[in-house]
Protein backbone atom coordinates (compact mmCIF):
# COMPACT_ATOMS: atom_id res chain seq x y z
CA UNK A 1 0.00 0.00 0.00
CA UNK A 2 1.48 3.41 -0.74
CA UNK A 3 -1.19 5.94 0.81
CA UNK A 4 -1.21 9.39 -1.22
CA UNK A 5 -3.71 12.65 -0.07
CA UNK A 6 -4.20 15.07 -2.52
CA UNK A 7 -5.47 18.38 -1.45
CA UNK A 8 -5.41 21.03 0.82
CA UNK A 9 -6.18 20.61 4.49
CA UNK A 10 -5.85 18.55 8.01
CA UNK A 11 -3.31 15.92 7.34
CA UNK A 12 -4.60 12.51 7.61
CA UNK A 13 -1.20 10.76 8.70
CA UNK A 14 0.64 13.22 11.56
CA UNK A 15 2.74 11.18 13.76
CA UNK A 16 0.63 10.39 17.27
CA UNK A 17 -2.46 10.97 16.46
CA UNK A 18 -5.54 9.71 16.83
CA UNK A 19 -7.34 6.72 14.70
CA UNK A 20 -9.35 9.09 12.02
CA UNK A 21 -12.24 6.49 10.42
CA UNK A 22 -12.43 6.94 6.80
CA UNK A 23 -15.11 5.60 4.63
CA UNK A 24 -14.66 4.20 1.03
CA UNK A 25 -16.37 6.46 -1.76
CA UNK A 26 -14.51 4.88 -4.47
CA UNK A 27 -12.58 2.21 -5.85
CA UNK A 28 -11.05 1.03 -9.19
CA UNK A 29 -8.75 -2.05 -10.34
CA UNK A 30 -6.78 -1.46 -13.00
CA UNK A 31 -5.73 -4.47 -15.11
CA UNK A 32 -2.78 -4.72 -13.75
CA UNK A 33 -4.23 -4.85 -10.29
CA UNK A 34 -3.34 -1.82 -8.41
CA UNK A 35 -6.46 -0.58 -6.93
CA UNK A 36 -7.38 3.26 -6.75
CA UNK A 37 -9.24 3.68 -3.59
CA UNK A 38 -10.78 7.04 -2.55
CA UNK A 39 -11.99 7.45 0.98
CA UNK A 40 -13.51 10.87 2.56
CA UNK A 41 -13.89 11.08 6.68
CA UNK A 42 -17.12 9.26 8.11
Amino acid sequence: MHPLVVGTGMRLFEENSDRLLLKLTRSTTFTTGVLDLTYQPA
